[in-house]
């Protein structure tokens, strides 16, 4: 019995460092870097006779690229960001190379296409995500 009780010890301990670890990384991926991406979301129609595109307040996901990962499932979520009114963003991020997205909750009118991109050391990749709304 006492080696149980010694082996569930030794378990939760366990438990509770890797717990720690999860929760050090997380805090640690909130940082302010000197990188990251920047830019302004607008929405409108792709051909400019009918429309000008205007900005538009969106919420988008940034993962991680990961060519390891196996097909059918998203790539690591790194963030998640919304623009204010005027559309401009600022988002600090470790260099990388990245997949931006549309959050399905965002509020932006229409579709996004996904955006590969880059973020390399001590600079803001010039970003300009645009919401399709479907008008032709």
């Amino acid at each position: 019995m006492r080696g149980r009780h010694r082996l569930g010890i030794a378990i939760g301990l366990v438990v509770a460092v890797i717990g720690l670890v999860g929760t050090v990384r997380v805090v640690t991926s909130s940082e302010e870097h000197d990188s990251g991406i920047q830019g302004r979301v607008k929405a409108g129609c792709l051909t400019r006779i009918l429309c000008l595109p205007v900005p538009a307040v969106g919420l988008q996901r940034i993962h991680r690229w990961d060519p390891t990962t196996k097909r059918g499932t998203a790539f690591p979520l790194v963030k998640t960001f919304r623009s204010k009114p005027d559309g401009t963003f600022k988002v600090s991020l470790p260099p990388g190379h990245y997949l931006i997205d549309a959050d399905p909750a965002s509020p932006a009118p229409g579709g996004m296409k996904p955006l590969e991109i880059y973020v390399y050391a001590d600079e803001f990749t010039e970003v300009d995500p645009f919401y399709d709304d479907g008008r032709r």
